[in-house]
């Protein structure tokens, strides 16, 4: 069996899944082998999945950590690789880009947590190298006057145009991770900040660029300048890209549902209304026209009916504690903040931070604690809390805040 499947798994914390949801896991991690070639279950994303490399070169979306973003990474990484997508009943896999392509993916949650900043330029100078080696970049360390950034880019400048693709996961790892250092956060920002600038003065060489992050901290720091890609982020065309639509859930997983029915003693329509006071109830389209369920509490639910509805929502967060530290030092000591219906004006959510002084309301919902929940004006949208789930889940942190300030509980 596939490591990069098992790893995935191991991360939506499942185990002894029913076959359709194993399937529909293995389905979405495609670096693997014989099982790409089984019944697979994939969710309904092939046309936006297959119109983003078609058309949009340079793209930029963020989505809150358990939507499945590596998934889509997976997907274009074997797209590009291959020039086609090899999923059993997909039907992109009819669809082909003009060649194969060299693809370097770039998951900077390997180089999170270094301590200082030598350190932390070392780790990722040779995570760099690492990931652009197979593509023929070498590091040459005995030329001390030639920093690595400007080998870098002597080399990407010798790449001939659009000749290999650029994946980037969770941009922004790396900065969240140093939020209680300011120093060290923009430190960490400076370098970052390089490599971007010499990936956008050589971008000629790139035929695709994806990144993907779950905030939009440090953005204007270490993209100033970065005109080059376009931001999805909010646009309804690609509301429904990660997580699952409630037409999604009832068409790949009848059996499961049928499970749950029976388990929970449900009907369909009961079920699914059940399931989205839970979990749904996500839109990420500034004409808050769409709407869908987390991808990791609909699998887990389903791989464990009898459990009832339990509370998923970012069950390995200590991964990112920092970043929860930081949203419950500006605000999270009261739960007001999340029950309440709030507005904000589309230019303040799509706005980018250079760090500390984030929108604590845009960041809730880059994190997902809060979610679009109508279009007010031609400038504002409504705020709220979308699920059970995550009410379930700040209600902890705002517990967890009080108890730390030695606050009374109400």
């Amino acid at each position: 069996m596939c490591f990069h499947n098992m790893h995935c798994i191991a991360q939506l914390k499942i185990q002894f899944m029913p076959n359709s949801i194993i399937k529909y896991c293995f389905a979405n991690c495609p670096e693997s082998c014989k099982f790409r070639k089984s019944n697979a279950i994939c969710g309904d994303k092939k046309a936006v999945i297959y119109a983003l490399c078609k058309g949009l070169t340079r793209i930029f979306i963020s989505r809150p950590q358990p939507f499945g973003k590596s998934y889509l990474i997976s997907v274009y990484k074997e797209f590009f690789e291959t020039g086609t997508c090899d999923y059993f009943g997909l039907d992109i896999d009819k669809r082909r880009i003009d060649r194969p392509y060299p693809v370097v993916r770039l998951d900077f949650s390997f180089c999170k947590h270094q301590k200082t900043i030598e350190n932390f330029r070392a780790v990722f100078n040779t995570f760099i190298t690492s990931a652009f080696s197979p593509l023929g970049f070498k590091f040459d360390p005995t030329h001390a006057s030639i920093r690595f950034i400007d080998q870098l880019k002597y080399w990407l400048n010798t790449l001939e145009p659009n000749s290999i693709v650029l994946l980037i996961d969770d941009y922004d790892v790396l900065l969240t991770t140093h939020l209680d250092d300011p120093e060290l956060f923009n430190q960490v920002s400076r370098v970052l900040g390089e490599f971007y600038a010499a990936i956008k003065e050589c971008e000629g060489c790139l035929r695709f660029l994806f990144i993907t992050g779950e905030t939009r901290i440090g953005f204007d720091g270490i993209f100033g300048g970065f005109n080059i890609f376009e931001d999805i982020t909010f646009d309804p065309d690609y509301g429904t890209l990660f997580g699952f639509t409630a037409d999604e859930i009832e068409s790949n997983f009848r059996d499961d549902l049928k499970n749950a029915e029976a388990v929970l003693n449900l009907s369909r329509k009961d079920l699914l209304n059940e399931m989205r006071r839970h979990y749904g109830g996500f839109s990420f389209d500034s004409e808050a026209e769409t709407h869908i369920f987390c991808l990791s509490s609909v699998l887990q639910f389903l791989s464990h009916p009898e459990k009832g509805f339990q509370p998923y929502w970012h069950a390995s967060e200590g991964e990112r504690s920092e970043l929860w530290n930081f949203i419950k030092s500006k605000a999270l000591s009261s739960p007001d903040i999340f029950k309440a219906r709030t507005s904000i004006t589309m230019d303040e959510l799509e706005g980018f931070s250079s760090g500390q002084n984030i929108s604590l309301k845009a960041l809730l919902v880059q994190t997902g604690c809060l979610t679009i929940k109508s279009k007010l004006n031609m400038a504002e949208v409504e705020l709220g809390c979308p699920n059970k789930e995550v009410e379930h889940f700040l209600e902890q942190l705002c517990a967890e805040e009080k108890l730390k300030r030695g606050s009374p509980m109400h």
